[in-house]
């Protein structure tokens, strides 16, 4: 109790004090060559004493000027102004040059006074010579705030980009593990009630349906931290779920594939195309002949592929984009793809109904 609480953000002392080497390098570069500037400027001017007084007066204003634009970093960093807005920042950062500026003017004067034993007379103050002196140390404070503070809100304004990536990836990931949780519970219960079903119809059969449901686990629990694995291992997937099915439908279910082979490293979400078959036999209609009809095609382009699912049934409302299933595969298209990846549901022909994902056929996790 008692203690007060310090902030992660709060600045070190000791380093906004000190600074570090790369700060002083550009300090001195812009002091030391403002200085060698002004000095070229006059140093044609034959009366050697106006040239030393020249040469005492911007030393000690360079001097001053490097002390007031550390002076202007400190407050800028330990009175936070890194929080404020230009409209705010900006008339702060103006009178502190301005005050800085007279300051340093006023000390540069004394100095040349005291070195060249030049009187200090209080009463026949050259004001002309030290507005002059005040615009020019003003002028330069303030090139040097401008450059200072426009480098540190590009600097932030990259963090700040660079946090938001950090943000949006995080937001993405927990976004992928939700849906990846969704996926196997919806797995799952409808396969277990397709065992459910085999169990007083055929005991052999049943077995072996819990002998593929096991296979199903084990590819699901090796992919379950995988945003993408190659399609020839969700095939492997999708190709032990349609055994499973065949066990329950026997020959009233008809599984036609046709697999571009150019397709099968492509990098897809788990459970992608199982989960437009599953759809198709869960949706699906029975035909005349009391069958199922399910097409899957893969298709490779240039730059793409095509994956399509074909069921016999006709498009329903609330099997476009509304079923548990696809509106999750949908999902993780648009997470993982962006408008690259698309997914839609439409009649195909009489009788038909296919759904179609499209995603890039180069990708990679960045």
């Amino acid at each position: 109790m008692g203690q007060k609480l310090i902030s992660k953000n709060a600045p070190d002392l000791a380093q906004v004090l000190l600074g570090h080497g790369i700060y002083w390098l550009f300090q001195g570069i812009f002091w030391v060559g403002l200085w060698t500037l002004f000095w070229i400027a006059f140093a044609a001017d034959s009366v050697a004493r106006i040239q030393n007084v020249f040469f005492l007066n911007q030393t000690a204003l360079c001097l001053f000027g490097m002390v007031s634009s550390h002076l202007v970093r400190v407050l800028y960093c330990l009175r936070s102004w890194n929080e404020l807005k230009l409209r705010s920042l900006a008339p702060r950062v103006l009178v502190l040059c301005a005050l800085l500026a007279c300051g340093g003017s006023f000390l540069s004067y004394r100095i040349v006074c005291l070195v060249t034993r030049l009187p200090f007379d209080a009463e026949r103050f050259p004001v002309g010579p030290l507005l002059m002196a005040t615009s020019q140390a003003g002028l330069a404070l303030v090139a040097w705030s401008s450059i200072y503070l426009g480098y540190q809100y590009q600097r932030q304004l990259q963090e700040s980009q660079f946090e938001r990536l950090k943000l949006n990836s995080v937001i993405k990931e927990a976004q992928l593990q939700a849906l990846r949780h969704q996926v196997n519970p919806h797995f799952l219960f409808n396969s277990l009630n397709t065992i459910r079903a085999l169990v007083d119809e055929n005991r052999d059969e049943a077995r072996e349906a819990i002998t593929k449901l096991s296979e199903l686990f084990r590819a699901s629990l090796q992919t379950a931290e995988q945003k993408v694995i190659p399609l020839r291992e969700e095939l492997r997937t999708v190709e032990a779920y349609l055994a499973l099915q065949k066990l329950r439908f026997e020959e009233r279910l008809v599984v036609a594939m046709q697999i571009d082979e150019l397709s099968l490293d492509t990098l897809v979400p788990p459970f992608l195309v199982q989960t437009l078959v599953e759809n198709a036999l869960k949706h699906g209609d029975h035909s005349k002949d009391n069958r199922r009809m399910v097409k899957c095609e893969i298709q490779t382009r240039e730059r793409t592929v095509r994956i399509r699912v074909t069921n016999t049934g006709v498009l329903r409302p609330s099997i476009n984009g509304n079923g548990t299933g696809l509106a999750n595969a949908e999902e993780r298209l648009k997470i993982l793809y962006g408008s690259e990846g698309r997914l839609r549901v439409y009649p195909c022909g009489p009788g038909t109904v296919t759904a179609e994902i499209e995603l890039p056929r180069y990708w990679s996790l960045s």
